[in-house]
């Protein structure tokens, strides 16, 4: 495990890129981001001065460009990663300011659109290219909107939103409409064996993500449960295909690793575990537990229920705020971990 050491407080966010200039980008609760060599393991850029509060998200543009975007707690930021300024004290442009707390940010596939979502329930569409507010989407969702996502197959066309009011919202942004709506209700299954702390947490949905191919879309709630939807099947109108009991408490993050992005998805709770489910087989799942350090093992064979299922699990040290894979330069799987320490963990997977 390689540790980057250099923030002043928790982290938390990360994103990476993978190849022969393979880095991360972290934010943190000192008002910075930090961009890493992965080669390294050293900072080569320290963006800050501009934040005035945590960096609560980042986000790269495509792989063809260095563009950086990341919120602190009422502005978005854009930073050009082409600049050589190891301290960069300046955004290239700047777009808020919001009047409240900005909880994530996603750029469309086709580079075409932004999207942020706040303490308030409203979500803002921006155009990338003036890097302004086209659109503010408004009164759908009653509570906090924690993430959102652009579906990756419709383009830019379609954002999904999801708060704590424990509803999904699938938006078509070019008429700034509700297209569809999904109340997560609380899991039947997960009550009879949850613990305490599970049966007193509402799903409320806490993070998203699309599986690379855009077939499923998958869903950390606060009950420990994550959902996986089936987005293809049925377009306009996603079903929950299956729901997984997979932490003691709420699930902080969801990932499809680069690695493995048709078969696997990664989680994390604030259990302070981390783990891989194995979406192919929807696989009944078994812990393999580490002593001291963060370790990892592969259990291998029959789940719980004996259909080959596989689990790779971890004990961090910390409570996970976010985590991404990349590709490092030798090919290696990495999962990078940002949590309540200052330093992000960098965890290669065999």
């Amino acid at each position: 495990m390689l540790s980057l050491a250099g923030h002043k407080d928790s982290v938390n966010c990360v994103v990476g890129r993978a190849g022969d200039g393979a880095w991360l980008a972290s934010g943190s609760d000192d008002e910075s981001v930090r961009v890493w060599d992965l080669r390294t393991g050293r900072a080569v850029q320290r963006l800050g001065g501009v934040f005035q509060g945590a960096v609560t998200s980042v986000v790269a543009s495509s792989a063809g460009e260095a563009r950086l975007y990341a919120s602190g707690p009422t502005a978005v930021f854009e930073f050009d990663l082409r600049r050589t300024d190891v301290l960069l004290n300046e955004a290239s442009r700047v777009l808020g300011d919001d009047q409240e707390e900005i909880n994530q940010v996603a750029v469309s596939t086709d580079r075409q659109h932004l999207a942020h979502c706040d303490d308030n329930g409203t979500v803002c569409v921006s155009d990338l290219g003036a890097f302004e507010v086209v659109l503010a989407l408004e009164g759908a969702h009653d509570n906090i909107v924690s993430c959102l996502t652009f579906d990756p197959n419709a383009s830019s066309n379609q954002l999904v939103t999801g708060g704590f009011d424990s509803q999904l919202i699938v938006w078509d942004i070019t008429e700034g409409e509700v297209m569809h709506s999904t109340q997560i209700v609380a899991h039947a299954d997960g009550a009879s064996t949850a613990s305490a702390s599970q049966l007193l947490n509402p799903p409320f949905v806490h993070a998203m993500e699309f599986s690379r191919s855009g077939a499923e879309l998958a869903v950390g709630l606060g009950d420990g449960t994550v959902a996986i939807l089936d987005w293809v099947t049925t377009p306009g109108s996603p079903s929950i295909r299956s729901r997984q009991v997979l932490h003691a408490a709420t699930v902080a993050h969801v990932h499809f690793p680069v690695f493995a992005p048709q078969t696997h998805l990664m989680t994390a709770g604030n259990d302070g575990r981390l783990a891989v489910f194995d979406i192919a087989r929807d696989a009944a799942t078994r812990e393999v537990e580490g002593k001291g350090d963060a370790m990892v093992e592969q259990a291998k064979g029959g789940g719980d229920g004996g259909d080959g299922g596989s689990l790779l699990s971890m004990s961090m040290p910390h409570k996970v705020n976010w985590f991404t894979s990349v590709v490092g330069a030798s090919g290696s799987n990495l999962v990078a971990v940002a949590d309540t320490s200052p330093s992000v963990s960098v965890l290669e997977i065999q």
